[in-house]
């Protein structure tokens, strides 16, 4: 938890060799133009390390691989489970608790271990957006991934029974992943630096009406009891490590490979089309894709002549391909990609509608249905912002209701620390807010000593705060939540990242007509395209546009066509 002194971390270090995984390896390519640079590559179905000119074969060269013993870096305290994933990638090494996760890319770079493991990617929470930012600014390469499925157990002291506990300490994301668990047990979630820390926590404190959400691992580690195993609402959660290490792996063509590379686009029609088509090409499967906006630049200027004022996100595009970097077709594929021209890779309603009447909901899936039930007109949703990147849940539910994306609003992030009226920022020991906001303030709340305690969402941290009275609790929240509930700002912009955005989608019954006369973005969620025949025909109903010939075909189910707004 905030606040709480563990014990000193030096650096983690994993290489993967999974047993129940498949053999993957990375490659890196490390060019100097930032705006086309491989990450890595590593073999499993994967590859090796790129470098800035297409590789021969002459320079491949087989290695011989290490199961001598490592010393491999992670995150957290024992117990963790990234150790674990470090343990199941290396299951005779040695692990070493860092407190940061730079600080485990650290302890590779200066030889302190000799690996590192990094969680990546998780399938019911997507994508960690700050741990693909590290891979940028390190220059650490992938040399295999782990796939560790989660068991997250309830734990608690000694001879406790699971109905005794009232509350319970666990990372913001493990927490997030058990709520229906917790809600059948009405336990109240409080949130900690990660799993393992929550563990020792509670033994540590012996209270027992406190428990704990951390791995079969952390409970025999710290002596607790575990009350219930898999609580997590998803049967079917894995989290993808990736291990990391100073030295690339060499990519051969015996066995499947993977390589990661991550690049940046110019704006301009179809040039993100071009990118991919350099894989399809070559028939070079692509098993991951995922856009990032650029924290130095979130927004950049245009319109359809790029000498506008609309603003749109600049992104970095992460991609994971099927091939060896020891393979001619991959070899080529990045050649041409480095070829293409450019290549480089209710405040938000007010915003849109000033005068507008806003009207609350408890979840998201009722504004959707607020909307088709002609309650209100219109709804508001967040779909992406600059730091924490896409909510991946709120694209489902556009999958799942037909509603139509008719704008979209970029509103820059303004984290604010209330508190009561008269009270000062020293004076805060506990804050509550949404975890996404804790975790964007990380900084500000470490500096200032401050214990995190997640709430459903900012603008209700800011209404427990109003109502409790008490002096020692603060909110983060905006400042429109300030005015409403009657509290002191007594900080503004307390987020770590100063170009924090979010943007938010207006969703409508009826779709808007587009026009030629500004620039437009349209929003589909379904895809499937071979090349037509002669004999092709256009169909088109409501939100469908069929392209069909005898033995081709072209379906799109668009989402949205909106105007970019002028600011």
């Amino acid at each position: 938890m905030a606040g709480l002194a563990i014990s000193p971390p030096l650096s983690l270090t994993f290489s993967s060799r999974a047993r129940n995984a498949k053999p993957t390896s990375y490659v890196s390519l490390n060019q100097r133009n930032l705006t086309r640079r491989i990450v890595s590559a590593l073999p499993s179905p994967y590859g090796d390390s790129l470098k800035a000119e297409p590789l021969s074969a002459n320079s491949l060269y087989s290695s011989a691989g290490d199961d001598s013993k490592v010393r491999i870096s992670f995150q957290g305290i024992p117990g963790a489970y990234s150790e674990t994933a470090a343990l199941e990638a290396y299951p005779n090494c040695e692990t070493v608790p860092c407190e940061h996760f730079e600080t485990a890319f650290q302890a590779v770079e200066l030889w302190l271990v000799d690996k590192a493991v990094l969680p990546i990617e998780n399938s019911v929470g997507g994508s960690i957006h700050r741990n693909y930012d590290l891979l940028l600014r390190h220059r650490l390469h992938i040399v295999q991934e782990v796939h560790l499925p989660v068991n997250h157990c309830l734990l608690g002291v000694p001879g406790v029974n699971k109905e005794e506990i009232k509350r319970v300490l666990s990372h913001p994301q493990a927490l997030d992943q058990c709520v229906n668990s917790l809600n059948d047990l009405g336990i109240q979630r409080l949130s900690a630096k990660d799993t393992a820390t929550a563990a020792q926590t509670v033994a540590s404190s012996g209270k027992k009406d406190v428990g704990a959400i951390a791995s079969v691992r952390a409970a025999n580690i710290y002596g607790l009891d575990i009350l219930a195993e898999n609580i997590q609402d998803d049967a079917n959660n894995v989290t993808r490590f990736l291990i990391l290490s100073r030295e690339p792996m060499i990519p051969r063509t015996d066995r499947p490979y993977k390589t990661s590379i991550v690049f940046s686009l110019e704006e301009g029609p179809g040039v993100l089309f071009k990118a991919l088509a350099v894989f399809a090409l070559r028939s070079i499967n692509l098993s991951k894709i995922e856009s990032r906006p650029q924290r130095r630049r979130p927004l950049r200027v245009v319109d359809g002549s790029n000498n506008g004022s609309a603003k749109s996100f600049d992104y970095l595009f992460y991609i994971d391909f099927e091939a060896s970097m020891a393979e001619i077709r991959a070899q080529h594929a990045l050649g041409h990609l480095q070829g293409i021209p450019g290549a480089y890779s209710e405040t938000a309603a007010l915003e849109a509608y000033p005068n507008c009447e806003t009207v609350p909901c408890e979840h998201f899936e009722t504004a959707f249905q607020a909307v088709e039930l002609w309650l209100v007109d219109k709804a508001v949703l967040p779909i992406e912002n600059s730091v924490g990147g896409s909510i991946h849940r709120n694209y489902d539910l556009l999958l799942r209701h037909r509603l139509h994306i008719v704008q979209e609003v970029h509103l820059p992030v303004n984290h604010c620390l209330l508190g009561v009226p008269g009270v000062t920022k020293e004076e805060i020991k506990r804050v509550l807010s949404h975890p996404q906001a804790l975790d964007q303030c990380v900084n500000s709340l470490n500096d200032l000593g401050i214990q995190r305690i997640s709430a459903k969402d900012t603008a209700t941290a800011a209404q427990t705060v109003a109502s409790s009275g008490k002096k020692d609790v603060g909110a983060i929240a905006s400042v429109r939540a300030a005015n409403i509930y009657g509290l002191d700002i007594l900080a503004e912009n307390i987020q770590d990242d100063a170009n924090n955005v979010t943007r938010f989608l207006i969703l409508s019954r009826e779709p808007m007509i587009p026009r030629t006369d500004r620039p437009y973005k349209v929003i589909t969620n379904q895809l499937k395209l071979m090349v037509p025949n002669s004999n092709a025909t256009v169909f088109s109903s409501d939100k469908y546009s069929v392209l069909a010939g005898r033995r081709s075909w072209c379906a799109v189910q668009g989402l949205g066509c909106f105007c970019i707004k002028k600011h």
